[in-house]
């Protein structure tokens, strides 16, 4: 058995399919199908089924898993190897949600690859509820969300507390409360009561989201049914649509720093506040708890935590 093996049947469990994971290999279908054969030979245990549809066996199944511990074990082991050498080779693939990405990995990798500019990076931007599981199969190296994190295999540092913020149009709020708009405002600054705001037509993120759930479990605390006129998957969207006048929007703290690329005219129209009474989210980083991190892998963890643990808007 060789590694390259492992790599190819991992890649034909994964496709579910010869012909599919060939086209992926550059190999012809002839050639993958007897490479693993000769596999199955080698370990004594059919590891597909071929009829009535390809699929793996249980021995396939618990073989998967093996494979990709061993390919793991492979990486750290040469890994290590190259942080010996000090040659900063390797690579960095970080887990991250499309918003919060563009959101946080300019602060930080323009830093790291200036320090590591041989490092393979690889930004996965997908659903964060699997993240999790994505890291401890080895898919990933770090992680960035909510903390904390589900599986005690997980090592977490926390980096910043995120408040949650509303971005009001000052058209919208003027048009209930005239010159005592400004007032208003100030009222909800010092108290987040949501009902000075109840009249008012919402921009929320959709449900599933946890932001969402968040900004629920708020308006029921103060007995608001808001008028949602929009629902969005993007919180960069919510804000430009806010800015727009045409609601007021529910935001994390860190997507604020979109405001910074309206005009000058398109911000002075909007009250910024972040609503009290909602508590902080913890942002983290989330790594392996056993097995070598590379020294990339470390560095970009202490810059992480170096450069946002101060994170605030300062709008």
């Amino acid at each position: 058995m060789n590694f390259q093996n492992l790599e190819y049947f991992l890649v034909v469990a994964d496709e579910g399919n010869v012909t599919r994971a060939a086209e992926k290999l550059h190999l012809s279908q002839q050639a993958l199908s007897v490479q693993m054969k000769r596999l199955e030979e080698e370990l004594g245990s059919e590891l597909f089924l071929r009829r009535p549809a390809f699929r793996l066996t249980y021995a396939g199944e618990c073989f998967r898993e093996e494979a990709r511990k061993m390919l793991n074990l492979k990486h750290q082991s040469e890994t290590m190897l190259e942080d010996i050498r000090g040659d900063m080779r390797g690579r960095l693939r970080i887990g991250v949600s499309y918003s919060r990405g563009r959101a946080i990995l300019p602060i930080v990798l323009p830093e790291f690859i200036k320090a590591y500019p041989l490092v393979d990076l690889s930004i996965v931007e997908d659903n964060p509820s699997a993240f999790e599981t994505m890291l401890l199969q080895g898919e990933l190296d770090v992680i960035l969300n909510f903390l904390p994190f589900e599986s005690p295999k997980i090592r977490e540092l926390p980096l910043f507390k995120e408040r949650i913020f509303t971005v009001i149009p000052k058209a919208l709020l003027r048009r209930l409360y005239g010159d005592l708009s400004d007032s208003v405002a100030e009222e909800f600054r010092e108290t987040g009561d949501l009902r000075l705001l109840s009249e008012l037509p919402f921009i929320l993120l959709r449900k599933g989201e946890h932001i969402r759930a968040a900004a629920d479990r708020k308006f029921s605390a103060d007995e608001v049914v808001p008028e949602i006129r929009i629902e969005t998957s993007n919180t960069q969207t919510a804000i430009a649509l806010a800015s727009q006048g045409m609601g007021a929007a529910v935001v994390h703290e860190i997507f604020l720093q979109t405001i910074s690329s309206l005009s000058a005219e398109q911000r002075d129209s909007l009250y910024i506040i972040p609503i009290k009474g909602m508590e902080p989210d913890t942002i983290g980083i989330g790594f392996p708890a056993e097995g070598y991190i590379p020294k990339a892998t470390r560095d970009f963890i202490t810059l992480c935590e170096r450069r946002l643990r101060e994170f605030t808007y300062k709008g």
